[in-house]
């Protein structure tokens, strides 16, 4: 047995020849020179593991369960720390667990003297990185952001990073993904406050790095913002963005820390698209916030009036309508530029109806419609024309809804055409059923195509509706069914409220009652926490309908 041993160097004279004999030799660092050595490499132990190993060192029967749960998770399951946890409390027979763990808590350099052992055969170089990477916001990274925080080519940063995982100091879960035990992460961030005095400069290195990936990768995606996208592939983008999510967020609140106002206000317009389709998330809607008054504080005017929309688009669908409007002011006040002012039209003629005032949204449609064709926005003109013809269709003026969908449809591409295909199916319902079943599947098809699961939670939805209309309630009750499966994810509260109704009504008609009253009382107890007395009133209405079709005799009257 060779025990923590420095380098193959130094167990290569000890290790036997031919014949029987074994040796099993441990070290911080991985013997990678050991020719015909098969590693191990231990990972944290497992909770049981670690507290087992935890009483034994304690010389006790553990039973303050909370306590011990508390004490492994502040030793991350590092035998060595569990040793010496166990061993302070051993030799304290004054003390409890709870006693210990609130010690631990209080003394965040506790583990110097183990991790100080692996630091020690480390080369100057190695050392410093390891101490900045306990600076580095989020969960993991790869060589370029550890270049760009030490100041390294990402050639040289890689070659650290091998070093630092060979020593055990940091984790390479994936290949080229690193990442720091939390623990481990305090002792560096505990070095670096103390022998780093550049620390904020190498941070603010490293959030200019992920600001500038961001925006970088953001240009390759296909946007209604932009004519052209760069190019690049809007697939591996949307997976950067996906991968890098956690780090963008963290990089985003050391921004706000650091008063570094440029990343403020800039990485929230980097990542529009993806919140796009993720939209509805408590972490847009603050990183806006924070983001417009960044803005406001450089001065620019429009870069906080484009913010403020996305604001309010966010606040829209995560349902609060009330406070959308009051986003849309402020960004009206701001000084839009011409995108940015045909968007507000648009958004905000979404709120007007869903606040069920569908003569002011069809007003501010018809002005949407009105600045995209200045402005020779195709996009943006067909989703004003689908969503007049919508708020047209429910007026009651099916025929017009019709040419209104078609026009939308004709001036559209790709996925700008959703809105009004599934308008067209709707308007189409009562008249020509196959013809609005063709539609909305092709709306539907467009959604999976372009893997928008928002849009294909609404297709879903209103093949329901077109089902129900057209005498298969049965069947449409699938399609809620997936709806709502599709919609559990995205945060989209806006979208629930909608497609509550729709389903209600479907249940209603298909005689399942009791069903069609559970969605009502969800909707209402919704509409009371988002304050929305339209919907709970329509909820309230459709309730007593119910009621008095299953011969209730304590029905209401209608609200």
């Amino acid at each position: 047995m060779l025990d923590n041993a420095v380098d193959a160097e130094q167990v290569r004279p000890l290790l036997p020849g031919a014949g029987k004999s074994g040796v099993l030799v441990t070290s911080r660092h991985r013997l990678v020179s050991l020719d015909a050595v098969p590693p191990v490499s231990l990972e944290p132990l497992a909770d049981d593991d670690a507290a087992h190993l935890f009483g034994r060192a304690a010389g006790l029967s553990l039973t303050e369960e909370e306590s011990v749960g508390q004490v492994l998770r502040q030793c991350g399951g590092l035998p060595l720390a569990l040793r010496m946890a166990g061993a302070r409390l051993r030799h304290r027979p004054g003390w409890t667990v709870a006693v210990l763990a609130e010690r631990l808590r209080a003394t965040p350099s506790r583990f110097d003297a183990a991790f100080g052992m692996s630091l020690q055969q480390l080369d100057a170089v190695q050392r410093r990185m390891f101490r900045l990477l306990g600076l580095l916001p989020g969960a993991d990274f790869d060589a370029a952001v550890a270049g760009a925080l030490t100041g390294m080519p990402p050639d040289r940063a890689g070659a650290a990073l091998e070093e630092l995982v060979d020593a055990h100091l940091i984790q390479e879960p994936s290949p080229g993904r690193y990442r720091m035990h939390d623990l481990i992460r305090q002792y560096a961030a505990d070095l670096a406050a103390d022998e780093e005095p550049r620390a904020e400069a190498a941070l603010r290195r490293v959030l200019t790095h992920y600001l500038t990936q961001a925006v970088a990768h953001e240009r390759t995606l296909p946007s209604p913002h932009r004519k052209d996208p760069s190019p690049g592939d809007p697939a591996k983008a949307m997976a950067w963005f996906d991968l890098e999510y956690v780090n963008l967020v963290a990089c985003f609140d050391a921004a706000v820390r650091l008063g570094v106002d440029e990343v403020v206000a800039e990485l929230p317009q980097a990542m529009r698209v993806w919140f796009f389709r993720h939209r509805g998330t408590d972490d847009q809607a603050r990183l806006l916030e924070a983001a417009a008054a960044a803005a406001a504080r450089l001065g620019r005017d429009r870069q906080r009036a484009s913010l403020l929309a996305d604001l309010g688009f966010a606040r829209a669908a995560a349902g609060r309508l009330t406070e959308a409007l009051s986003a849309y002011e402020l960004a009206e006040q701001s000084g839009p530029d011409d995108d940015t002012a045909a968007a507000l039209a648009l958004r905000i003629g979404f709120v007007r109806r869903d606040l069920g005032d569908l003569e002011a949204a069809q007003a501010h449609f018809r002005r949407a419609r009105e600045l995209f064709e200045k402005l020779g926005r195709h996009a943006g003109q067909s989703q004003a024309l689908a969503f007049d013809g919508w708020v047209t269709l429910h007026l009651g003026r099916r025929g017009e809804a019709v040419e209104l969908a078609r026009a939308s449809v004709a001036l559209a591409d790709g996925p700008a055409r959703i809105t009004g295909l599934v308008t067209l199916g709707l308007a189409l319902a009562p008249d020509d059923p196959a013809e609005s079943l063709r539609t909305l599947h092709d709306a539907l098809e467009l959604s999976e195509q372009h893997n928008l699961q928002h849009n294909q939670a609404w297709c879903h939805n209103h093949l329901g509706v077109a089902l129900r209309i057209t005498g298969s309630p049965e069947k449409a009750l699938e399609h809620h069914r997936r709806a709502f499966e599709l919609l559990e994810p995205l945060a989209e509260v806006q979208l629930e409220m909608d497609f509550l109704h729709a389903y209600a009504e479907t249940c209603r008609v298909a005689g399942r009652y009791e069903e069609a009253l559970a969605l009502l009382d969800r909707t209402i107890e919704l509409a009371r926490e988002l304050d929305r007395p339209y919907d709970e009133k329509l909820a309230r209405a459709a309730v007593v309908r119910i009621r008095r079709t299953t011969g209730d005799p304590h029905a209401p009257d209608l609200p």
